[in-house]
């Protein structure tokens, strides 16, 4: 039985220049799905046990984007019980924790 440490999921959206060059930089990782779903959208799946450096990996990203990007990078980590999220708005990064326990709340039924 395997025991899945992290899950890291997004999507980029961008004109189809930049969307190819970011799919390359993430294709080139050798760890993420990554399906183009449309000619300026991709999406990325990783859940395994390799951990990923976040930071180096939206540094290395950060050089494509343009005004015109958007996207979203949730990272899970299920050993420490935490979970960070990545938006991309205009090009500008806002990184930003979420709490775990409370991320299923608006799905509770009362």
């Amino acid at each position: 039985m395997n025991s899945y440490l992290y899950k890291i999921y997004g999507f980029f959206e961008d004109d189809s220049n930049i969307i190819d060059k970011i799919q390359h930089t993430l294709s080139n990782l050798n760890i993420f799905e990554v399906e183009k779903s449309q000619d300026t959208r991709i999406d990325f799946f990783y859940w395994g046990n390799c951990f990923v450096d976040l930071d180096s990996l939206i540094e290395d990203l950060k050089k494509y984007f343009t005004p015109h990007t958007y996207g979203q990078i949730d990272f899970i980590d299920f050993d420490e019980w935490k979970m960070k999220r990545i938006e991309i708005k205009k090009g500008n990064v806002l990184a930003k924790p979420i709490p775990l326990n409370k991320s299923w709340d608006p799905y509770t039924l009362s």
